[in-house]
C-alpha cells in the first residue's frame, strides 16, 4: 500500500490519463475490455494488487480509463476511499489509543454541497460494498453523517451486495442508507456474541426485507440475535425470492415457511432446544424440496430425525453439528434416517457429533455418489476409533468417486510395513484429514507406507498437532464429560418426548 493509504489506489485512478498513440483496434471492443478488468479485478494474490493493477491499467490511455475505474471501484471495503478524494481539512487521524493498525479518520466539519457531489459521484460506480475495513477504520461521525445525504435519491444506487460487518451499535441505521431495489445480496456478519441488539435496531432489521425486497441471499447473525429471534423469522418470512440464507436460531413457523419456497437452495440454520419439538406437524409433507445444500446446527438429534424424516426432494451437501451427546441408540437412529437418501445424489456429508458411532452403524456403502466425507473433523473422536485399516479399504469401496476424507484411524494393527503391499487403490482421493487419530511412532512408517499405496495422488493430510491441539481436545473432553449425564438425560426426555 502506498503513502496514500487505502484511498491512494483510488486517487491515482482519478487523474486523466496522458494522450497516447493510437491503440490496436481489438481494445476498442468494450467487452474484451470489461473481461481483462474483471479478470484483473479477481486476481488471487489480492485485491492490493489487484487495485493497483486496475489503476495502472486507468492511467495507461483513454481507452482503458472508464472500464478499469469503474472496475476498480465496484469494490470496496470499507468508507476510507470515498473520503480520501475529498478536502483535506474534511477528516483528520484521530490519535489512536487502540492497538489498530491505522488510527479512525475523523470528521472535522459538516460535508459541503460540492463534496456531497463529488462522493455521489464516486458511490455512484459501487456495486459491492464491505461497510468496515478494520486496516482503515472509520469514526462513528463519519458514518451517522452520511446517513442524511442532502438528496432523495439512494446515495449508492448501484450497489447490489452490502456485507455489514461494523460491530458498533450506533452504527447500524446506515445499513437503511445503503439499502435498495437493487439489493440482491445483504451479509450481516457479526462476530461478538455478546453484543446487545436494541429496540431500534431490531426495527431496522424488520424493515430490510422493504428496503431491499429483491435480495435473494442473505446472511444473519448465527448467535447475535439468539434471543430475540422472531425478528429474524419475521424478517426471512418477509423475502419471496431468497436462494440461500444463512442464519442463526429461527422459529418452527419461519421453518415451515421456508419448507414451501421454490426458489431456496441452500439454508443453514440453528434449532433452538424446543423449538423442534411437534416439527412432525408443522413441517409439510416433501419439505424443501428444492433445497440442495443443508448446514443444521441443532441441540439434539430427535429434532434432526424428524426434520431430515420431512424432507423431500435431493439433497446434495448435509452438513450436521449436534450440541449434546445423544446414546448411541440415537445416534444408531440418526444413520437409519440417512439411508433415505441412498438413492440420491448425495454427494457431501460432514457429521459433527460429541460421541462418533461405530463403524458397524455408519451405512457408508448408502451413499456411492459421495465424493467428501467427514465425521467429527474439528470435535475430535474422544474415544478410540473402530475404523482399521480394513474398514477404510471398505469405505473407500463402497464410494469410488470419494476425493475428501476426514475420519479417525484406528493403527494398532499397523505393525510393520508388509512385503506384499498389493491391494485397493483411490486415485480420486486428495485430502486426508485424520482428526485426533492416535499414531504410535512404532507405526509411523506403516501407516505411511498404506497411505501412499491407497492413496497415490493425495496431495493434503490434515491432523491435530500432537502436543498442542491433544491437550486442547483433552481439556475440552473433560468439560464435555461433566456435561455428559446432563446432556445424555436431556436428550433421552426430547426423544421420548
Amino acid at each position: 500500500m502506498d503513502s496514500e493509504g487505502a484511498g491512494g489506489i483510488f486517487q491515482y485512478a482519478l487523474h486523466t490519463p496522458p494522450q497516447h498513440a493510437r491503440m490496436h483496434r481489438l481494445f476498442l471492443i468494450q467487452e474484451l475490455l470489461c473481461i481483462i478488468c474483471e479478470h484483473v479485478r479477481n486476481d488471487p494474490t489480492g485485491s492490493i494488487t489487484a487495485g493497483r493493477t486496475l489503476a495502472s491499467l486507468a492511467r495507461t490511455s483513454k481507452v482503458f480509463h472508464h472500464v478499469a475505474t469503474s472496475a476498480l471501484w465496484s469494490r470496496l471495503d470499507g468508507l476510507t476511499p470515498l473520503l480520501r478524494p475529498l478536502a483535506s481539512d474534511l477528516t483528520f487521524a484521530a490519535a489512536d489509543t487502540t492497538a489498530r493498525p491505522q488510527p479512525a479518520l475523523v470528521l472535522q466539519r459538516p460535508l459541503r454541497i460540492a463534496e456531497w457531489e463529488i462522493f455521489r459521484g464516486l458511490a455512484r460506480r459501487v456495486e459491492h460494498l464491505c461497510v468496515h475495513d478494520p486496516a482503515w477504520p472509520v469514526d462513528v461521525s463519519i458514518v451517522l453523517s452520511l446517513c442524511h445525504p442532502p438528496t432523495k435519491s439512494p446515495l449508492f444506487p448501484n450497489l447490489k451486495s452490502i456485507l455489514w460487518n461494523d460491530e458498533r451499535a450506533e452504527t447500524f441505521s446506515f445499513i437503511r442508507t445503503l439499502s435498495g431495489p437493487t439489493v440482491t445480496s445483504l451479509a450481516i456478519s457479526i462476530t461478538n456474541d455478546s453484543r446487545k441488539w436494541h429496540i431500534p435496531e431490531l426495527g431496522i432489521l424488520a424493515s430490510l426485507p422493504y428496503l431491499c425486497p429483491n435480495v435473494t441471499e442473505v446472511t444473519l447473525p448465527t448467535n447475535a440475535f439468539c434471543t430475540t429471534f422472531s425478528s429474524i423469522s419475521e424478517a426471512l418470512c418477509a423475502w419471496n425470492h431468497l436462494t440461500k440464507i444463512k442464519c442463526g436460531a429461527i422459529e418452527g413457523a419461519a421453518l415451515a415457511h421456508l419448507a414451501k419456497q421454490p426458489a431456496l437452495r441452500k439454508l443453514s440454520f440453528n434449532m433452538l432446544n424446543n423449538m423442534g419439538l411437534g416439527l412432525d406437524l408443522s413441517l409439510p409433507s416433501g419439505a424443501f424440496s428444492c433445497v440442495r445444500d443443508f448446514e443444521i446446527h441443532t441441540a439434539n438429534l430427535s429434532f434432526l430425525d424428524a426434520f431430515l424424516n420431512r424432507l423431500g426432494g435431493s439433497p446434495a451437501s448435509l452438513h450436521v453439528l449436534v450440541d449434546t451427546n445423544p446414546p448411541p441408540t440415537s445416534i444408531t437412529s440418526l444413520f437409519t434416517t440417512l439411508r433415505r437418501f441412498s438413492n440420491t445424489q448425495l454427494r457431501d456429508l460432514s457429521l459433527r457429533l460429541m460421541t462418533p458411532p461405530s463403524p458397524r452403524v455408519m451405512p457408508v456403502s448408502a451413499w456411492p455418489h459421495l465424493y467428501s466425507f467427514s465425521l467429527n473433523d474439528t470435535a475430535g473422536w474422544r474415544v478410540k476409533s473402530g475404523i482399521t485399516q480394513i474398514g477404510l479399504i471398505a469405505m473407500l469401496d463402497c464410494c469410488p468417486n470419494l476425493q475428501k476424507l476426514c475420519i479417525a484411524l484406528n493403527t494398532n494393527a499397523f505393525i510393520e510395513v508388509p512385503s506384499d503391499r498389493e491391494g485397493i487403490e483411490n486415485t480420486a482421493v486428495q485430502t486426508l484429514g485424520l482428526a485426533d487419530s492416535l499414531i504410535e511412532a512404532r507405526a509411523t512408517v506403516a501407516v505411511a507406507a498404506f497411505l501412499s499405496d491407497i492413496f497415490p495422488n493425495l496431495t493434503t493430510i490434515v491432523a491435530w498437532d500432537s502436543v498442542h491441539g491433544m491437550n486442547k481436545v483433552r481439556a475440552q473432553e473433560r468439560k464435555w464429560w461433566l456435561s455428559d449425564n446432563d446432556g445424555e438425560s436431556e436428550a433421552c426426555a426430547l426423544s421420548q418426548g
